[in-house]
């Protein structure tokens, strides 16, 4: 009888463990990690209307950090938010998204620049938008809530990290890429789009759980 009852605890005790180990072997869900609550903030974008982080709820949004003269790897992350709206209007993503670029030149960018720079980058501006504000928000915004650091030298450029940012639409921070020589490529902010989506729309079904655990076991691409 002690032998049939301790087989059966240790088939009680090792049935969760096997099912833990299976599922961070096979990994059925990815998921990204939810990094931290993304910066509230309240700036104006090219039509010179207030626009606040509060609007992007329920949006799953790409962020990067710019200015309308910048060059390198800079202007690289720009032409990865627009290739990735050319990308979006056909890729099943299964929620909205945004686009946010946030000058660093304030004094530079105005609505009226900023307007510009969007025609430039054919930028669909009823998704795409071009922020700038008061030098303090804007620095608040992107220096301390990104981690995108930059300081204006005396010759009047700009050093600065590049960033791209992606935000659910809970307000949660879900990545953070770029540095001065690297930035994802489309496909990868594409793919890390789906699978934030997928997350999301899973939220109120039976899969839930399962991202739940991805979550808790760091499933992560």
């Amino acid at each position: 009888m002690w032998r049939k009852l301790t087989i059966l605890a240790v088939g009680i005790l090792a049935g969760p463990l096997l099912a833990i180990y299976a599922f961070v072997f096979f990994e059925p869900v990815q998921v990204l990690p939810k990094i931290g609550p993304a910066p509230g903030f309240q700036l104006t974008d090219q039509d010179g209307a207030s626009f606040g982080s509060e609007g992007l709820r329920g949006s799953l949004t790409i962020y990067t950090f710019a200015h309308s003269r910048c060059t390198g790897v800079c202007a690289e992350a720009l032409q990865r938010q627009r290739a990735v709206q050319a990308q979006i209007a056909t890729a099943e993503i299964g929620l909205p998204v945004r686009l946010v670029t946030v000058s660093i030149d304030t004094m530079h960018d105005t609505p009226e620049r900023l307007r510009a720079w969007a025609a430039e980058l054919s930028a669909d501006t009823t998704t795409w938008s071009f922020l700038t504000g008061e030098a303090q928000s804007v620095r608040r915004l992107v220096s301390v809530g990104y981690g995108a650091f930059y300081t204006l030298k005396n010759d009047g450029t700009w050093d600065m990290d590049t960033r791209v940012a992606v935000v659910d639409g809970w307000g949660m921070i879900r990545a953070v890429y770029g540095t001065q020589d690297y930035l994802p490529s489309t496909e990868r902010l594409v793919s890390d789009l789906q699978l934030i989506a997928a997350e999301a729309l899973a939220a109120d079904g039976p899969g839930r759980m399962a991202y739940e655990a991805a979550q808790l076991f760091g499933c992560y691409p």
